[in-house]
Formats: C-alpha cells, sequence, structure tokens
C-alpha cells in the first residue's frame, strides 16, 4: 500500500513537472546581430581624417597595427584638404594615390616630404576595438538609404579595417558634414549618433582634431577692439588679384593717408599671383600649389613670378573711407552660408590690411573666390541689408561691400593700370 502511494506521488511530480515551460535555448534569430565578420580581430587599422573647416583645416592620414594589447601607430598631416595618399584607398572615392603613411609620394599627392607634420604613438587595443565594436552593432542597409544633401563642407572620415588572412580591407566612411556613415557601398542603420560617438572617442586618443588645428589658419572669436575705428586709418594695403577669360592681373596698392586724401605707391602684374605683399594675410587658408611672399610694394623680390610695374598717385579720402565705413558696420557671422561655386570665369581674390593707427596691430579683411563673402581677420562677416545679387551674377552676401570696394579701387585707377600692362593683340587678318 505504500509502495503504491509512491508510485503515485512520484507520477503526479512528473506530470508536473511535464507542465514547466521549458527554458528558451539560444538561437541564430534570437542572438544580438553582428554586421559581418569580428572586427575586433583587425590587425591593421587605417584612419583618414581631412576637413576644410575653420580650425580644422587640414589632412591627416594615421595607420594602427596591432602589437598584442596595443596598436602602434605612425601619421603624417598636411594643411591642405582632401590631399595625402593612402594604403588601402575608399574605391568609392576612384583613389588616385596609393601611398603608405611612413612614406612621401609627392608625385602621386603632389606633397613634398618636408611638407608633412608627422606623429607617432601607441594606442590600447581597447581604445581601437571601442570604435571597431560599434560598427559591428550596425547592419548594412540599400543603397538608396543612404539620402544625399549639399554639405555646409569638407568633413570626411575613413577607416580601412585588414582582418587576418583578407586580400582587401573593409572600408568604413562618411563623406561630408552630414555623417552619413557607410561601411562598403551600403549605409550603416541605427543610430548613428553612437557610430560618431564612437569615432570621437579614437579620433580624441589619436589627437586628429588638434593636429588639424596646429596647421590650420588661426580662428578668432570676436572682432578687434578698434573696428569701429576703420574709417579713420591711417595706412592701409590692397592686394587685388583677378583670374579668368579677360583682364587677368595682380596689383598691390600702399595707401598712407596724407593732406590731401591718401597718397599710394602701387605695383601691378598682368597676371593673378605674380607679386608678393609686405603683410601677409596670417589667416588665409594654404594652398597646395600656392607658397607665400613677404615684399614690399617698392621692393622686387624673388619670390614674385612678374616683374611689376611701379604706380604711385593720390586719391581722395572719401572713396576709401566709405569702403572702411561700409565693412566696419558688420559683425562676425556666427553661421555664415555655404553657396557654393557658381560657373563663371571669374576668379577674383582680395585682401585689404588696415592699420587703424601707424603703429596698431593690422586688421586683416579679404574675400576668397568667386563668392565674394567678406572676412575680418579670418571670419566671415554678417549679411548685407541688401537682397542677393540679381539671376546671373555671382552669388555673395556682400553686394553692397563688394561695390564699396570696386568703387574704391576705380578711384584709385586699377582699371586703366590693367588695359597699360596687357600687350595689345594683333588684329586678325581677314582673307
Amino acid at each position: 500500500m505504500i509502495r503504491g502511494v509512491l508510485v503515485l506521488a512520484l507520477v503526479a511530480v512528473g506530470a508536473a513537472g511535464c507542465n514547466k515551460t521549458p527554458a528558451p535555448v539560444p538561437t541564430e534569430a534570437s542572438a544580438p546581430k553582428r554586421a559581418g565578420p569580428d572586427l575586433l580581430t583587425a590587425v591593421r587599422v587605417d584612419v583618414r581624417r581631412t576637413s576644410d573647416a575653420d580650425g580644422t583645416r587640414g589632412d591627416v592620414v594615421v595607420g594602427l597595427t596591432r602589437a598584442g594589447d596595443h596598436f602602434d601607430w605612425d601619421g603624417k598631416g598636411v594643411p591642405f584638404p582632401n590631399t595625402l595618399g593612402e594604403r588601402a584607398g575608399d574605391p568609392r572615392t576612384h583613389p588616385r594615390c596609393a601611398c603608405d603613411v611612413s612614406a612621401a609620394c609627392p608625385r602621386c599627392d603632389g606633397v613634398a616630404a618636408s611638407d608633412l607634420v608627422r606623429k607617432s604613438g601607441t594606442l590600447a587595443a581597447a581604445s581601437v576595438e571601442a570604435f571597431l565594436g560599434e560598427v559591428m552593432r550596425h547592419e548594412k542597409g540599400d543603397a538608396g538609404d543612404a539620402g544625399a544633401s549639399w554639405p555646409r563642407h569638407v568633413d570626411m572620415v575613413h577607416v580601412a579595417i585588414t582582418l587576418p588572412g583578407a586580400d582587401e580591407p573593409i572600408h568604413v566612411s562618411y563623406f561630408d558634414s552630414h555623417h552619413a556613415w557607410m561601411r562598403d557601398d551600403q549605409p550603416l542603420l541605427g543610430d548613428t549618433a553612437a557610430l560618431d560617438a564612437a569615432w570621437n572617442g579614437l579620433a580624441a586618443k589619436l589627437g586628429l582634431d588638434g593636429w588639424l588645428a596646429s596647421m590650420s589658419p588661426p580662428v578668432v572669436t570676436s572682432l578687434p577692439a578698434d573696428f569701429s575705428a576703420l574709417p579713420s586709418a591711417a595706412e592701409l594695403e590692397i592686394h587685388d588679384q583677378w583670374n579668368g577669360l579677360g583682364k587677368t592681373h595682380d596689383a598691390v596698392i600702399r595707401l598712407a593717408r596724407s593732406s590731401a586724401g591718401f597718397a599710394w605707391r602701387a605695383k601691378v602684374a598682368s597676371w593673378s599671383g605674380s607679386l608678393g605683399e609686405s603683410t601677409p594675410d596670417p589667416y588665409d587658408p594654404k594652398e597646395k600649389d600656392r607658397t607665400t611672399c613677404t615684399c614690399a610694394v617698392d621692393d622686387t623680390c624673388p619670390c614674385e613670378h612678374g616683374n611689376g610695374v611701379a604706380k604711385k598717385g593720390t586719391v581722395a579720402a572719401a572713396k576709401v573711407e566709405a569702403f572702411l565705413r561700409t565693412i566696419s558696420t558688420h559683425a562676425i557671422d556666427p553661421a555664415p552660408p555655404d553657396i557654393g561655386r557658381v560657373w563663371t570665369d571669374d576668379y577674383p581674390k582680395g585682401h585689404v590690411v588696415v592699420w587703424v593707427t601707424k603703429t596698431g596691430t593690422p586688421i586683416h579683411l579679404s574675400f576668397l573666390d568667386q563668392q565674394r563673402q567678406w572676412r575680418a581677420d579670418g571670419r566671415v562677416l554678417s549679411p548685407d541689408p541688401a537682397p542677393p545679387a540679381t539671376r546671373g551674377e555671382p552669388r555673395s552676401q556682400h553686394t553692397v561691400i563688394n561695390a564699396a570696394y570696386q568703387d574704391m579701387l576705380h578711384a584709385i585707377g586699377l582699371d586703366s593700370w590693367i588695359d597699360d600692362i596687357r600687350p595689345a593683340r594683333p588684329r586678325r587678318r581677314v582673307r
């Protein structure tokens, strides 16, 4: 009897056990998804960061090689955006220059060894793997998911990840300031802000922004204290250049206030970029194919590429002061528009150095290209209180400043000088 009760009890316990919900068994579908192969095994990681933004203008390439629990790295940088060759360039950008980080490749990227800013160091493997791990958490989408819109400025990142035994690296990148992350030829999905944060962490460990900043022109945070006193300037130097189909020229004009207005001395050449100036703009972005030439207006210097024709005269103060008064009413534009380039035959550049007092610190006024966005000590100035240029003209937020600038040059006589220095073209004979 007792044995029968025990059997029934055991059967009941067994039945109760059979009614329990079984513990879930992990499956491939329920496991956390991982995008592709294990990037944490990478033996080589090549990094590139290029930007044309104020304060971080330049190009840096870094190669990291795994050595146990850390990565040894070497890098090189130049102050010219989108210039350097890479060991393993991103195929989507059609790289034209293959160049190892330890080498100089002037024949393909145009950069001499003396122009390279080199650095090296060691980085804990965990610092690199934090970014690689974040990449693995993002699935790839269709090519159409990436989206496209006009960027504000050049801001590019490219990371080439080489795995053990792999013939080709995996490419992770974004192309502009929208930070649309891609893996090979497909966009990465999910919270890309997390990717940005992971990348920023790696970039900070490598010191990329500081590296770029060290090569970039300085960035001021405010206008000079005597900016409003520009109309009372004691001296100015104007460097006006124009290249295109037509009256190309390069003119440097030094003006000093006198009782009769402004007495000026000048030199003018028929080819843009020929002449030096006494006080080059320290805020002018560096260009790979252009070197700075410091040369006084009365001198002829070896760094100049042509013999300037000397001129001198006097101009009424009113036209000079009108330009300076117009520009002195502006403030720094905290978010200047990127209006892009327009296709014209007009490639100008202007630089005006102003000394409010003869011994004071110079103020640098300038525009860099056909947008004609005027800057003060490298910062774009606020818009004119006027409508933009009409259709067919170069777009600019400074049409009023530009008009005052051209009026000043016309009063000095630049238009007539250009005609004087350009040789007359022989008439074509008509048969």
